[in-house]
C-alpha cells in the first residue's frame, strides 16, 4: 500500500500485538532516525521499540537495518535515547495516576460521579501492557450538573483552572493545571464534544454512555461499545487524524481487547447523538491505513446498518496522518473538520 519504506515499518511496528511479515525494503540509518521520531510524535514508540527489539532477536538487526559503515553505533544510540524518553512518559504516567486516584477519592467524598476515558482506562483494559499506550493528562467526564462542585473538590486539591478564551462557560470541558511541579492537567468533560458551534450537530453528554464502577469503586467506566465511540470521536472530530495512536485505540477496541463491542447500541447511539459520520470515518480510516480484519468487520456491521458514506479515502491519505504537519497535510485535515462542521 505504501511506498514510503519509513511509513511501512511504522505501521507494522506500531501494532502492539506480535507482528506478522515485515517489510521488504530495509531502513538505512536515516531512515532509521526518521521512524523513531515519526513513532514518538504519534506515542507509539512503546510498540515500535519493543517490536524492534523482538524482530533483532528472532531475525537479526540487519532483517531491518542495512549495513552502513560507521552508521550502527549512531543508530543504537539513538534506539537507547528513545527508550529513555519512553521510560520518562511512563514514569509521568505512574505519577497522573496517583493524582487520579487523588482526585477520584474526593470526588467519591462529594458524592459526584465521575467516569475515567481514554489515557488510563485505555492503557489499563487496550494493550497487552499499559506502558504501551502513554497519557499525559487526565480525562474524567461529570455531569454537566456536577461541574460546579468538581470545580470545588479540585480547588481544594490544589488545582487551578485554566482558562478556555471566548467559549468560557460553553465550552464542553473544563481545564485544571496542579499548582505544584511536575504539572498534571486534568480536563473534565461533561460533553466529549467540546465546540458550542459542533454540539449544533453532535453531542455526546456525560449521560450518553452507559457506566459502571471500576474494581476501586470510587470512578466509573464505560462499555467496550462506548470506549469506541470516544476512540473514534477523539480521532475524527478532536484530532482529525493527527496521530496514530488513536488508531491503534480504534484497532484494540475493534479486536476485542476489552470485551465484544455492541454494535447495535454503537449504531443506535451514533445517530442519536449525531456522531454517525464520525464513528463510521474512525473505522473506515483505521481499516484501511492499519490493514486490520478485526476493524473492517466492525465498520461493515456498522455501516450495513445504514451508515453514511463519506470518501475517506479522498480525504485521509497515509501522509495526512503519519506526517500531519505538511503543509498538504495540513490542508486536508482542515478539509476534515470544515465536512465535520456540516456532517452528522
Amino acid at each position: 500500500m505504501t511506498r514510503d519504506p519509513v511509513h511501512a515499518w511504522l505501521l507494522r511496528l506500531c501494532d502492539p500485538a506480535a507482528v506478522v511479515g515485515i517489510p521488504a525494503t530495509r531502513l538505512d540509518a536515516a531512515g532509521m532516525m526518521r521512524l523513531l521520531s515519526l513513532a514518538e510524535g504519534h506515542a507509539v514508540s512503546g510498540a515500535v521499540l519493543a517490536n524492534i527489539g523482538r524482530i533483532a532477536v528472532a531475525r537479526g538487526r540487519d532483517s531491518i537495518l542495512r549495513d552502513e559503515a560507521g552508521a550502527t553505533a549512531a543508530v543504537e544510540a539513538a534506539i537507547a535515547a528513545a527508550r529513555d524518553r519512553w521510560f520518562g512518559l511512563s514514569v509521568h504516567a505512574l505519577l497522573l495516576r496517583q493524582r487520579t486516584a487523588r482526585i477520584a477519592a474526593a470526588l467519591a467524598e462529594a458524592n459526584i460521579p465521575a467516569g475515567i476515558i481514554k489515557g488510563e482506562d485505555f492503557a489499563d483494559r487496550l494493550y497487552p501492557a499499559a506502558g504501551l499506550r502513554p497519557f499525559r493528562d487526565v480525562d474524567l467526564m461529570v455531569p454537566q450538573g456536577g461541574m460546579a462542585a468538581a470545580a470545588a473538590v479540585m480547588e481544594s486539591l490544589g488545582f487551578r483552572e485554566a482558562g478556555c478564551g471566548r467559549h468560557a462557560g460553553h465550552y464542553g470541558e473544563r481545564t485544571w493545571d496542579s499548582a505544584d511541579r511536575p504539572l498534571v492537567r486534568v480536563d473534565m468533560h461533561w460533553n466529549l464534544i467540546n465546540s458550542p458551534a459542533q454540539r449544533r450537530r453532535s453531542s455526546l453528554p456525560t449521560e450518553a454512555f452507559p457506566w459502571k464502577f471500576r474494581a476501586d469503586g470510587m470512578l466509573l467506566h464505560t462499555t467496550p461499545a462506548a470506549l469506541l465511540v470516544i476512540a473514534t470521536v477523539h480521532a475524527v472530530l478532536g484530532h482529525r487524524f493527527d496521530r496514530l495512536q488513536q488508531l491503534c485505540d480504534i484497532r484494540q477496541i475493534c479486536r476485542g481487547a476489552a470485551g465484544p463491542v455492541d454494535v447495535e447500541w454503537l449504531r443506535d447511539v451514533a445517530v442519536r447523538h449525531g456522531v454517525e459520520t464520525a464513528v463510521s470515518g474512525g473505522l473506515e480510516v483505521t481499516a484501511w491505513l492499519l490493514q486490520d480484519d478485526a476493524t473492517a468487520a466492525v465498520r461493515r456491521r456498522f455501516v450495513g446498518h445504514g451508515g453514511r458514506g463519506v470518501p475517506w479515502r479522498l480525504l485521509v491519505r497515509e501522509a495526512t496522518l503519519l506526517e500531519p504537519e505538511r503543509p498538504v497535510a495540513r490542508l486536508r485535515r482542515m478539509v476534515v473538520r470544515e465536512w465535520m462542521k456540516r456532517a452528522a
